[in-house]
């Protein structure tokens, strides 16, 4: 009796166990969608970045999703976790290293935000953070939001005293409808914003042209092009406006713009694939400020610290 009383407690412990696992993976983690191959054989393979080299990143940033090499503060990233976060921000090392923290205004909505870039604004000759709530998994937010502030200059180190005071807001929604987004980039050259949506078959791209107004009006972000991949899920544009990155969770898919054509032009002709390794829940990327290559960065997945890694671009 007494052994089969411990083996019904061992049983029921079991299952309770596999239950909770069950729960935490279905509402943390998103599965990768039916139909998205492993490997997209349909776009060519390009050979111009190398295999990545691995670093661990610091436990504080749980939920990493974008990612955007600084313009101000030498040999560091910006980061953020994406929805259920703090209004915040975190500086990073190319190796993963804690830099630093920084806190925005307390009444910005924050509810899902999933991308960063970094551009011109208003002020001539300053850069400028871009940070997208962008996010909406279920189609639900009719309106959508994009934070912009000047990006800092100095920091305190591996402190959370920083602060970000200015805070400018640009809302806008989408002329066909409401939908889930992941990516946002800025082109250098023009200064327009970039929002690529998530969850259909073939994404679709769409333009907040400059200038952006920060203030009640809500802008309307109008398609320009079709892209022949799923899930995407960050992106960036070199900072000389010249090559483009988009990922999604399984390739890396990779643009060159020819002198005087529009990103509208450029979106018009196929990518190729570049150098990519699989990462869990692998959201974010950067490219180098000198161009050398870009980063990726993932988010921490059952306690397994999450990776960022470094493709360097072949000579």
């Amino acid at each position: 009796m007494k052994i089969n009383l411990i083996l019904k407690t061992l049983i029921i412990s079991l299952s309770v166990f596999l239950l909770l696992l069950l729960v935490v993976n279905t509402c943390s983690y998103e599965p990768l969608p039916d139909y998205e191959e492993s490997l997209d054989s349909t776009i060519q393979m390009d050979s111009t970045f190398e295999a990545p080299a691995y670093v661990v990143k610091d436990w504080r940033i749980k939920e990493a999703s974008g990612l955007v090499y600084s313009r101000n503060l030498a040999k560091a990233l910006w980061t953020h976790n994406d929805s259920g976060d703090e209004p915040r921000i975190f500086l990073i090392s190319p190796k993963g290293k804690f830099l630093a923290q920084f806190r925005l205004p307390n009444h910005l909505p924050f509810q899902d935000v999933e991308d960063i870039c970094i551009g011109g604004g208003p002020i001539p000759n300053q850069n400028y953070i871009y940070l997208g709530d962008i996010g909406d998994n279920k189609a639900q937010r009719d309106v959508k939001y994009i934070y912009r502030f000047l990006e800092p200059k100095s920091y305190k180190y591996k402190q959370q005293g920083n602060i970000i005071a200015q805070v400018e807001t640009i809302r806008f929604r989408y002329e066909d409808g409401k939908r889930d987004a992941e990516t946002l980039m800025i082109d250098p050259l023009t200064k327009d914003l970039y929002i690529v949506s998530k969850r259909e078959k073939q994404v679709n791209v769409y333009i907040l042209p400059y200038p952006q107004k920060a203030d009640n009006e809500v802008l309307t972000a109008k398609k320009i092009a079709t892209l022949h991949f799923s899930y995407a899920t960050g992106g960036d544009i070199l900072a000389n406006g010249e090559e483009i990155i988009i990922k999604n969770y399984v390739n890396i898919y990779y643009w060159r713009r020819k002198s005087g054509e529009s990103l509208t032009q450029t979106f018009q002709r196929p990518p190729v694939r570049v150098a990519y390794l699989f990462e869990s829940q692998g959201e974010g990327i950067a490219w180098a400020l000198d161009g050398s290559g870009y980063y990726t960065l993932s988010e921490t997945v059952y306690e397994t610290r999450a990776n960022i890694y470094f493709y360097r671009r072949k000579d």
